[in-house]
């Protein structure tokens, strides 16, 4: 499973502008997809920076396991900062990492996981054009469903949102 999973990612990490098995053309609405989704896992990175600036990795990675098992919803994005940390910045993401963040989207409801769940689906280039156009809907379905103030929801992820619906608009099925 290990090798799937690594081919898996360094797929995804090609895809990069090319959004449900098409490419990019220039004036196309997809031309910054990349771009955006690598925001995405910044905000990640940035929390998990701020956990790691005050204790060791491996315990940041402990407090952060251990505040989102209790419950504390931020302590999620810190968990999969620090791990995205502890890979050296990797620009592949292991089959785990994706689990995880499109579990937190399903579990906890936060915003930035349910965003980021969707590029992944949106990039994934492994699968049935159709279906990852319908993961990619129902993501953002589910962001859309939110309360506008609901917690941790900001403009920067409605702008992903509105981003990615724009794209996916523009691709023939």
């Amino acid at each position: 499973m290990r090798g799937a999973a690594s081919l898996f990612s360094m797929l995804l990490c090609l895809a990069g502008g090319a959004v449900l098995g098409q490419g990019v053309q220039s004036g196309d609405p997809c031309i910054d997809i990349d771009t955006r989704f690598q925001s995405i896992i910044k905000r990640y990175q940035l929390a998990g920076e701020a956990a790691i600036a005050t204790q060791s990795p491996g315990d940041a990675l402990d407090t952060a396991r251990k505040a989102a098992i209790a419950g504390d919803v931020p302590a999620t994005v810190t968990l999969v900062g620090v791990t995205l940390l502890f890979r050296a910045r990797s620009e592949m993401f292991r089959l785990s990492e994706i689990r995880s963040i499109c579990g937190f989207a399903d579990r906890n409801q936060h915003p930035l996981h349910i965003v980021a769940c969707a590029y992944f689906n949106a990039l994934n280039p492994i699968g049935n054009r159709e279906d990852k156009r319908a993961a990619t809907t129902r993501e953002l379905e589910r962001l859309a469903e939110l309360p506008a103030d609901a917690p941790f929801r900001d403009s920067e992820l409605d702008a992903h949102s509105r981003a990615l619906e724009a794209c996916i608009a523009t691709r023939p099925p």
